[in-house]
């Protein structure tokens, strides 16, 4: 199965994203 750069650019952004709510809600 190929991902192209895009969406994995896209997907690292989102966890990216989710990982700095979860940071901030943890404090």
């Amino acid at each position: 199965m190929f991902i192209s750069a895009d969406s994995v650019k896209g997907l690292e952004s989102k966890l990216k994203k989710v990982e700095g709510s979860d940071v901030y809600r943890r404090k």
